[in-house]
This record gives structure tokens, sequence and C-alpha cells, in this order.
């Protein structure tokens, strides 16, 4: 997603690229010998067997294609929202790109992201491993059958099973030496009525089949095997009688239990900043399969699911209770996150649109928000105050790290400084040492007046850290404001030696020596400060913050415009979201003499935000104090012309 989105071209997106390709030449074989979540299932499947637990395959006509939708979702709706959507809608809907998330594609296309230092990134945290792995593992497997996440979740099965259409891939059959038995049947886990398929086509043609081989190695006679054959779009009429295809549910649970499948997936999607898209897909797919049950404990006279049974003769069972009850549970627990979830969700959104950034609100002349504004962040404030966890006040079950900061920035944006201050020590005493945090809020304390203690937080985020570059750099200005100069010089250097012997990565160090660079700067040495910045963006090229801190360092030092605006320009590039970068672009294209350049990188950065006035205000009067009253008008226009 990341590489149709951002045009970071990955280690993943080759990866899934030759898998296509190869799904298109032999199958849907990936899926039976590389996948880790189908070997999750699998192991799941032997130890419930091991138990004397045998789930069978739960079969629905309309969530089958969840899959499809999953896959469109995330490799087609990135292109197309940014191409096609956006584009025809953004005059009647401003703040499209905002309230998409629409990232702007580089303009350089394409960039190389093939190492990464941050590999499990992308991974969830060890609090959500493990209910992550026991809801698409054990769960979703007990409920749905043995590739009950395959069939109803997997958004990668929902490209792989289209194209395997079109593969000639397939098991086929030897019909003098096919006996019917089926075998190949009852050892499919991907729940493929193999010895009907064969029988009628000669081959099994359900793009389910994920070329595991198992049912070519049960065969008692040798009468399966792999092999190129006519694709299944080419199947042809069956011979004889075609295969029936069975389902536990009617056309109307299916609409019902679509519906329920949608509602609790939104319920638990992204629900406390936690739950990861693919997790919410099998706790959706569980739920929905309870639900079913429970239409059929309504209806049905005897309803029974595995050991249990929890209606006979038409009267409830001590079972069938305590499964309404455990579902009226499931219910409330749904409805409660739901809600939790959808005015986080009204809140994060409101939080987008102001576009607030720390450093406005932080620096010696912090951003005005208008009435309009105002009124946002008190009603985005209110929204992240009730979702708070019981304890604070709050409707939720707990309070996340993301919110509380979130609320600290628009208290800070209000003016409530105090109170931003306060969101910040809980946040760093509840979810412990943070760089980003620790530093926020010394900048808050020394804003204040209270240096002495921004000085001791700094202390104490740094103890036994050597890689919070950030609190480090704060600390570093904070003792050479205070003519210490000589003490926080050490400090940075003694950084910089322990890091490379740690297993910190590139980006710390790099960072480090940016604290040293503007230590120099602040002792009056700009040699050595532009030295360090330079040997800080050979580290790591790829960061903006660097690339920024070089172009200033390069301008101010030597004087040379069009050095900065390559390194400011290459800055905006590789951080397109940021829109402070493209204002700053254009202020030094400005300085140039190129004032259609400057107008362009404006309207840019006035496009993540079409509705922020002030800041409009303001650019247009920095165009017309330099006599660019034409441009200055054309910049006063509510939304930026393309």
């Amino acid at each position: 997603m990341k590489t149709l989105e951002l045009g970071q071209l990955n280690a993943g997106a080759i990866f899934f690229a030759v898998a296509i390709l190869a799904t298109l030449v032999f199958g849907r074989f990936f899926c039976g010998w590389g996948c880790h979540i189908v070997a999750l299932q699998d192991l799941c499947g032997w130890i419930m067997k091991k138990l004397g637990v045998r789930p069978k395959p739960f079969r629905s006509r309309i969530l089958v294609f969840i899959p499809l939708v999953l896959a469109l979702y995330m490799f087609v709706w990135p292109t197309l929202k940014r191409t096609v959507i956006a584009p025809a809608l953004r005059g009647v809907w401003p703040t499209i790109d905002v309230d998409l998330r629409i990232a702007p594609f580089p303009e350089q296309g394409f960039s190389n992201h093939l190492m990464t230092e941050g590999f499990w990134d992308s991974f969830a945290g060890p609090i959500m491993a493990v209910p992550f792995l026991l809801v698409c593992g054990f769960a979703t497997v007990y409920f749905l059958g043995a590739k009950g996440f395959c069939t109803y979740g997997c958004p990668y099965g929902g490209i792989f099973g289209p194209v395997d259409l079109i593969s000639p891939g397939k098991i086929v059959v030897d019909q003098n030496a096919c006996h019917q038995c089926g075998h190949c049947t009852a050892v499919c886990t991907s729940n493929v009525r193999v010895h009907e398929e064969i029988r009628s086509f000669g081959m099994v043609v359900d793009p389910g089949c994920m070329k595991c081989l198992d049912c070519v190695s049960v065969c008692p006679n040798g009468a399966l095997s792999f092999s190129f054959a006519r694709p299944s779009v080419l199947k042809g009429t069956p011979r004889g009688r075609a295969p029936k295809r069975v389902y536990d549910t009617t056309l109307t649970e299916d609409g019902l239990l679509a519906l329920t499948f949608a509602a609790v997936f939104f319920a638990f999607r992204s629900a406390y900043d936690a739950i990861p898209m693919l997790m919410a897909v099998g706790i959706a797919g569980c739920v929905t399969f309870l639900a079913w049950k429970l239409i059929r404990v309504c209806r049905d006279r005897d309803v029974r699911f595995s050991a249990w049974q929890f209606k006979r003769s038409g009267r409830l069972t001590r079972g069938g209770g305590g499964f309404v009850l455990v579902m009226l549970a499931v219910a409330a627990a749904t409805a409660h996150t739901g809600f939790v979830n959808y005015h986080a969700w009204r809140a994060d959104l409101a939080y987008r649109r102001l576009a607030l950034s720390k450093a406005e609100f932080l620096g010696p002349h912090p951003r005005v928000l208008d009435e309009r504004q105002r009124e946002a962040a008190q009603r985005a404030l209110a929204r992240y105050d009730l979702v708070r966890g019981a304890a604070e006040g709050g409707v939720a079950l707990l309070t996340t790290l993301p919110n509380t900061l979130r609320a600290g920035l628009l208290a800070l944006a209000l003016g409530e400084t105090e109170r931003a201050t306060g969101e910040l020590r809980t946040a760093l005493a509840r979810f412990g040492p943070d760089d980003e945090l620790a530093a926020d809020l010394s900048r808050l304390l020394i804003a204040q007046g209270r240096s002495a203690e921004a000085e001791a937080v700094l202390e104490e985020a740094l103890r036994g850290r050597p890689e919070f570059w950030s609190s480090r750099e704060q600390l570093a200005m904070l003792r050479v404001s205070s003519g210490r100069a000589q003490l926080a010089l050490e400090e940075a250097q003694r950084a910089l030696e322990a890091l490379p012997a740690e297993r910190f990565t590139r980006t710390a160090h790099a960072r480090t020596l940016l604290t040293l660079a503007r230590i120099y700067s602040a002792m009056q040495r700009p040699g050595d400060a532009l030295a360090a910045l330079r040997r800080a963006v050979e580290t790591r090229p790829e960061d903006p913050v660097l690339r920024e801190n070089l172009a200033a360092a390069v301008f101010g030092i030597t004087g040379d415009l069009a050095g900065a605006i390559e390194e400011q320009r290459r800055a905006a590039d590789l951080d397109p979201t940021a829109t402070e970068r493209r204002v700053q672009l254009g202020l030094l294209l400005l300085q140039a003499g190129k004032p259609a350049e400057a107008l362009e990188e404006f309207e840019r950065a006035l496009a993540r935000d079409p509705l922020d006035s002030s800041r409009r205000a303001q650019l247009s009067d920095t165009l017309e104090r330099a006599g660019l009253t034409a441009e200055a008008t054309r910049l006063r226009t509510p939304v930026p012309e393309r």
C-alpha cells in the first residue's frame, strides 16, 4: 500500500507482484506453500484434531466475496481515490484530500525503499500479537473451518483467487484410475469438493484450491497430479452431473450476515489505535458466524454446534441459554467498541482538518486559530475527552497514547497551556519513556519559564538511552542558552561515540549529528555546524528534517541560495505531507526572483488544508509585499487552482 500511495517501492510490493505472476502460471500455489497465516491455521487445526475437535467449514454465498472487497480496498482504492475520485470532487469537497487521507504522489515517481531500518514497524506489538494469533488462528478455524480466514478474510487471496481462474496450473485426474472414493475431498482443508470437480471437469477448477497437493498424496490409486490444463474460465460443459454448490445459509441470512460483518468490522478496525485491519476481519468473521447460529437458535427446532446442543425439540438447553447470554455480551461489547471507535474517528477527522503542527505553537510566534478553527478544535477536544478511559471521566476502557497527544496539542492550540502540559505529563508517566514526548514536554515547560523542570524531565528521559536524539538536542540547547555550551557539546559527542557501538539506527546517529550542529551554531562555530550537517545528511540522505536544516545552513552560512533551494526542494519531496517545507521552499524561490515557482509551491502547501484562511492570508500578504499583486489575488481564491 505504501508503494501505491506514496511511491515507496519496497520488497513487499515486488514480492506480491512476483507472486501474482507466478500464480498466473502455476495457479494459487503460494497460499498452500508459502503463507504464514495458512501455516498458522494448519497448526491450529492439527492441535484441535489432537484434542478431538474437528471444525466444520462454514459456507456462505456472499461472505466469500469479502477477500475481493478487501483486495480492491488495499490495492486499487489508493490509486483510484488519488487519480480519479479526488480530482473529480475536489471542487465541491475541499477537504477530500484530508478526509480520505490522500498523500500527494511524489513528482519524481517511485523511489527506492527496498531497505528499511524499521522492519517491525508495520507489525502489531507484543500486546496485540497474541490476540491476533488466537483470533486469526484458533478462532477462525474453530468457527469458520480449516481455512476460514483464507475463505472470508484474506485480501491477498482476493487477488490470487481470480488470477487462478485464468491460470493453466491445475490438479488434474487420470479418469481411468479414479474410483470416486472421496479421499481427496475428505483431506482437502480448502473446502473444495475435489471428487465432484474432477468427475465433472477432469480437473479442479475451484479458485479456492491452494495446490497444497494433499489430495494428490492421499489418492490410493495415484489418479491425481499437478499439471497444466485449460484455465478454469474455459472449463466448458461439465461431464454428466455438475457439482452442486452447498451452502449453510439462505439468501436472506446471507444479507443479514453481510450487514453484521460490516458493522462488526468497522466497530473493531483500529479500535484503541491497536486492532489491525486483518484482526478486525477475523473478529468480524467469528462474530458473524455466531450471529448466524443465534438466528438459527431463534428459528429452528434443533440447533447444534460442535459438541454443544443449543436447542432440542424446540426447547432451549442450558448450553443454549449460556450461548444466548454470551451473544448478548458480545453484542454489548461490539456496540461499546463501535461507539468509542466512531467518536475517536470523528475526533481524528476534525484534528486532521485543522492541520495542526507542534512547531506552530511552540515557536516564538504561535499560530492563532480563527473562530471557525477554534470551534472545530473545541469539538474535537470534547470527543477526545469522551473516549478517554472510564477512570478519567470518559466512556472507553482505556486511554490511548495518540489520543492523549492529540488532546494535548488541541489544548495548546486553544491556549490552554497548563492543560497541554498536564496531558504530556500524564502520557509520559503512563506510557513510559518516549523521546519525542519528553522533548515536547520540555519545550512546553520552557515556554512557561520552568527551565529547571524541563531539564529534569530531559535528564530522566536520557538516563541510559543515548538513542533519544530529540531529548538530547533539547537538553543541549537548554544548556547552551544557560551558558553551559561546553557541557552540551561534550554530551553530544559522548552520544555519538556510544551510538555506533549499540544497536541503534542510522536515524539516531544522524539526528545526534544534527544536535551537534545546532550546538556549534549556538557557539558561533558555523563552519563546524555546516560540516556536522553534511555528515548527518550523508548518514541518512532520505531524512527531510536533515535536508531542511542543511538548506537553512547553506543559505545562512554560505549565502548559496541555489544550493539552499535544491536542499529544501529535496526535503519537501521526501515528505509531501509537510506543508511548512513547501512554504519555506516558496519563500526561498521568491528571494531568488522566481515568483511563478513560488506561487506554485504556496498553492501546493495550501492544498493540504484549503480552508486555512489565516495561512492563505499570510502567504497572500507575503506576495503583496513583494509587489506581486496578481499572484496575491490568485492565492486568495478559496480553492487553489489545479
